[in-house]
């Protein structure tokens, strides 16, 4: 995954083109919107925080992304790797200790969708 960070963006239309530019660099499964938008100073206008991440959708829904496009910008490309790293762990018998990068548990999938978080022996 690639990080964009969006300090230079002054509006929601940089932010997008901003988006688009590492899309046609890379291509759409090796970007993601980050997830510290609690209060950010200097940031674009609108998107202070994270109640403004809508207005991204927005605007990659009017520059003609498709929604699998814009499912993985926000969120759906971190969770596949996230997916990857879970999964190479169970393979290797390696259990990540607290304190570690990752939780133990992983999400539970219903129809693509994160609908609970899961260990192997219990679910939330």
């Amino acid at each position: 995954m690639f990080g964009v960070f969006l300090l230079a963006a002054t509006d929601m239309d940089d932010v997008a083109a901003d988006i688009e530019y590492v899309i046609d660099l890379i291509g759409p499964d090796h970007v993601g919107l980050g997830s510290d938008l609690y209060g950010l100073h200097n940031c674009a206008r609108g998107l202070e925080d994270i109640s403004k991440v809508p207005a991204v959708t927005g605007k990659l829904v009017g520059r003609g992304h498709s929604d699998e496009v814009i499912l993985k910008v926000l969120g759906g490309n971190f969770m596949r790797v996230f997916e990857q790293v879970w999964e190479r762990q169970e393979r290797s018998g390696l259990a990540m200790a607290a304190g570690g990068f990752l939780p133990s548990e992983r999400p539970r999938r219903e129809s693509g969708r994160t609908v609970a978080w899961q260990s192997s022996t219990t679910a939330f």
